[in-house]
């Protein structure tokens, strides 16, 4: 081979090298830009779009194994794709969230409106049965029922701490337990005071 020829492999040799290596920073950049988009909305997708997530993840891990086997051509032309599905279905898990914070935020509207009274209408009435003129009522039923007026109470403090911390599930459902509380009761001490 000729020197001139020799010169012209080396060229060769370095143009493509440069251009592999081109590809492979191109690809690298585009799977980062994908991870991003797929981690950064991960806890929301993960809770209000669980097999989109699942399905997203298991198309990153197979992007992530292309790059790995260096088959940056295949990153360049599914990534794309990816990536705009990724911000899409971060966009739907983020309106998902607040339709469902909304739901939750209404509906501990809707307790927390009612009820502290419901609870401090029963104590009253409670007090009221256990020390009226003629009581013929059994001290065990008025006991059972102000131990039960007691947990309900404890619950209710402890979906008013859970309101307060910000986790509006776990308020909403305590405080659902103790409306369903609140409500039994209600229905014990109306069947002692027919008692009376």
């Amino acid at each position: 081979m000729t020197l001139r020829g020799v010169r012209c492999a080396a060229l060769l040799l370095a143009l493509g090298v440069a251009a592999c290596a081109g590809k492979q920073q191109a690809a690298a950049q585009l799977l980062v830009q994908v991870q991003v988009a797929v981690l950064a909305g991960a806890e929301d997708e993960s809770h209000y779009a669980p097999d989109e997530f699942r399905g997203m993840q298991m198309k990153l891990a197979a992007l992530q194994t292309a790059f790995d086997a260096k088959h940056y051509d295949v990153v360049q032309s599914d990534g794309p794709a990816l990536l705009a599905a990724a911000r899409t279905l971060a966009a739907d898990a983020a309106a998902r969230k607040a339709t469902a914070t909304q739901a939750l935020t209404a509906g501990w509207t809707q307790i927390a409106a009612t009820l502290p009274d419901r609870l401090m209408s029963l104590s009253e009435r409670l007090d009221t049965l256990s020390r009226g003129p003629g009581r013929k009522i059994s001290e065990v039923d008025v006991t059972a029922a102000r131990s039960a007026l007691r947990d309900a109470n404890a619950l209710w403090s402890k979906a008013r701490s859970a309101f307060a911390s910000g986790n509006l599930s776990e308020a909403v459902a305590a405080g659902r337990d103790v409306a369903g509380q609140v409500d039994a009761l209600t229905t014990q001490v109306d069947a002692l005071r027919v008692r009376r």
